[in-house]
């Protein structure tokens, strides 16, 4: 029934070098997870009893503790759960690592996830694109919907990634997983942190992270959190505008009531935004070009303007029964006009310039639920049932986009500087509102300390109607329901060891259409599908080791999958009337394993292939486009002992081969790339103070990071931080 059998895990890993390294990581994480607990008590070895200082207790997730998150912010509906109670595969990366790497884009934090594969970098604007287990992962901010915008990442407490379906958690959302982007909130200790720095080029930036309470109850709190950056970045001829300013409130109204309030507001402009890469009729790809060079021109850009406004409530009536609210308003505009490079036969490339007008998506969502704690005979039940939903509306451009002319001929040596073109804006209408409206039900039932079964029921329906930008008619409209389940079935062997096995359902809407596919227009382009049904099934395993936490999941997950037809070759039309299964294992491992060593990463190893496609029956047994079925990631940090204060960082991630094309005639290598860095900690004139340095892409090597994009070249970022 799970399509995984010990005997295919063989299967699924490989025996390639790539592997080797994959699983020699795997084995180095766990034998020093073993090390470091067997070095704990040794028989008849002195050791000196550890003095630590009573206080306040360690962060969650924080570098003191390697980094390891015990608690999730928000499993879903279901609100706040520790990893060893939660029957799936999570993993977390907290401020203090967002932080500690200089994260200022959501690239530097899926580089550093071992489930995440980047698809679309932030340097090409949009908000980044990662695949998790071989589906694009569906993006989330507090819990809720919010696909499509750019995220900063300078107000973020966390980042937590859930992998596979989870339809039944977060209704309406894409298998690979979701990406749940958390706001800092207000504390009750005072916070003055104080940043500037260079996310590197000369992208020079200052942060501001203040927090506290109002007055001597401490019943109100406040976080702000305000930056400016603007410079060239690490790639020649590019640079980045920003600005974000993130405020929270919380109102503790009684004991048992807390209300809180949030806004931000953010900017963005990338000049010389990244090149679109495609290959021409029979042509497959060449080498990486060079990453350090913009081969999208110098004056295209990519332009995002977004407002977001949120209130919660969260109210424990007594021991048994609670209600918590939400409700969340997003307005996002933005514009860009970009290249698409095509390499030709000739062995030279085209570029084609196109512009598209400001488009705007507003989004109203929010959710109410009612928790309910209760007994019968001896079991115990936890009641979870309410709603949730959000509609958006979209207004795009009459003319979506405008194709400006195209070069060809330019050599692949150097970017050839082309002409800008002259461009004119579009008027703006309403384009398609979408409804997302769900009843959900869960029941965690606890019947001793070992065994508990957790069952939820989400009556999950999606509305779409589309209209014609230019007379205002409906030109199309989909309604669809359906019942998705969700079964976990949880053991506790110890009180530090979960085993688990879950069976998912999910619905997620119909993709749309692309304007062009492999350089060539789509005949229904802008057409949006039916909403697709989805199945997942898992089995996995959490340890929590000392200040450790090492992960083990296996998946079968089956999805309708995209399909672009081909016509005579001079065009495609979309549909998705096929399917992909993706099986496979994850092994993941984050905390400090000795006294001095923390580690972050892990493993994926996937077996993926399309086993449906009767448009094109050849495709049966391909591998999709851009996914690869092997990842290694580790980072790692050590405290230099006798040197209080320094620590040294760094860690490599590889991500195995993947194929350009549907066919699997274009196939494209592998890359590792390094990473090295330093942190020293310090008091000057008694001010705590934090000094980074790190060295992104350490060879300066050029690969390609999905077929449409090369990586980021070396960079070198580095900051100076007090904390009054």
């Amino acid at each position: 029934m799970f399509g995984i059998r010990l005997r295919s895990v063989s299967g699924i890993l490989g025996t390639s070098a790539a592997t080797s390294f994959a699983v020699a990581v795997v084995f180095a994480m766990v034998f020093a997870v073993a090390d470091a607990h067997a070095a704990e008590k040794i028989p008849g070895e002195a050791t000196l009893e550890e003095v630590k200082v009573v206080g306040q207790a360690p962060q969650d997730g924080g570098a003191e503790t390697g980094y390891a998150a015990k608690k999730l912010n928000s499993v879903g509906f279901l609100g706040e759960r520790t990893q060893l109670e939660t029957p799936y595969s999570y993993s977390v990366i907290p401020s203090e690592l967002i932080e500690n790497i200089q994260a200022s884009s959501p690239d530097r934090v899926m580089r550093l996830d071992p489930f995440t594969q980047l698809g679309v970098p932030s340097s090409r604007g949009f908000n980044t694109n990662a695949n998790i287990r071989g589906f694009v992962a569906s993006q989330l901010y507090e819990g809720q919907r919010d696909d499509g915008p750019y995220v900063d990442l300078e107000d973020k407490e966390r980042v937590e990634i859930l992998n596979g379906l989870s339809g039944f958690l977060y209704p309406n959302r894409t298998p690979g997983g979701s990406i749940n982007y958390v706001l800092k909130r207000p504390t009750q200790a005072r916070l003055a942190n104080v940043t500037i720095g260079d996310y590197g080029g000369s992208s020079f930036y200052g942060h501001v992270d203040l927090g506290g309470k109002l007055g001597e109850s401490g019943r109100i709190g406040y976080r702000l959190n305000a930056l400016v950056q603007e410079g060239d970045t690490s790639v020649d001829g590019q640079n980045i505008r920003r600005q974000l300013f993130s405020g929270a409130l919380d109102f503790r109204l009684a004991d048992n009531l807390l209300w809180q309030l949030d806004y931000s507001y953010g900017y963005r402009k990338t000049n010389g935004i990244d090149a679109y890469w495609s290959t021409a009729a029979g042509v497959v790809h060449p080498g990486a070009p060079d990453a350090g060079k913009t081969w999208g021109q110098k004056w295209s850009f990519w332009e995002q303007e977004i407002n977001r406004a949120g209130t919660n409530l969260d109210w424990k009536i007594n021991e048994a029964f609670g209600l918590r609210a939400a409700f969340r308003v997003l307005d996002r505009s933005s514009r860009d006009l970009y290249a698409n490079n095509t390499f030709d036969a000739s062995g030279t490339y085209t570029s084609l310039i196109s512009y598209s007008s400001k488009g705007k998506t507003r989004r109203y969502e929010g959710y109410a639920l009612a928790d309910l704690a209760l007994n019968t005979g001896g079991i115990k039940h936890k009641l979870t049932g309410g709603f949730t939903g959000d509609v958006t509306r979209n207004e795009t451009p009459q003319v979506p986009f405008a194709n400006l002319g195209s070069t060809t001929g330019l050599p692949l040596s150097s970017p050839t500087e082309i002409a800008q073109p002259a461009y004119q804006t579009s008027p703006r209408a309403k384009s398609s509102v979408t409804w997302n409206e769900n009843f959900v039900l869960a029941d965690e039932i606890v019947f001793n300390d070992s065994w508990t079964l957790l069952a939820g029921l989400t009556h999950a329906t999606i509305r779409t109607d589309n209209f014609s930008t230019t007379t205002g008619a409906k030109t199309s409209a989909y309604d669809k329901s359906k019942n998705v389940f969700s079964v976990s079935l949880l053991y506790r062997i110890t009180p530090k060891i979960t085993a688990y096995a879950t069976w998912l359902e999910g619905l997620e809407p119909g993709g749309t259409a692309a304007a062009t596919y492999n350089g060539k227009p789509v005949t229904n382009a802008g057409t949006t599908m039916a909403p697709v049904e989805n199945t997942q099934y898992e089995i996995g395993a959490k340890f929590a080791l000392g200040e450790a936490l090492l992960t083990v999941a296996l998946f079968d997950l089956k999805r309708a999958s995209d399909v672009y037809t081909p016509n005579g070759g001079d065009s495609y039309t979309y549909s998705e009337d096929g399917e992909a299964e993706h099986k496979g294992i994850e092994i993941g491992l984050s905390g400090k394993v000795t006294r001095n060593l923390s580690l972050y990463g892990g493993v994926t190893a996937m077996d993926v292939k399309v086993t449906k496609n009767p448009s094109t029956p050849a495709l049966v047994g391909k591998k999709p486009t851009n996914i690869s079925e092997r990842m290694a990631k580790l980072y790692a940090e050590y405290d230099i002992p006798g040197v209080p204060g320094l620590t040294l960082t760094g860690g490599a991630a590889y991500v195995g081969s993947f194929y350009a094309d549907t066919a699997n005639a274009d196939k494209l290598p592998g890359y590792t790339v390094g990473y090295l860095g330093a942190r020293y900690q310090t008091r000057v004139a008694g001010v705590t103070s934090i000094f980074r340095l790190d060295i992104d892409n350490i060879g300066n090597k050029n690969y390609w990071e999905s077929g449409g994009y090369v990586g980021s070249p070396r960079t070198i970022l580095f900051s100076g931080q007090v904390k009054f």
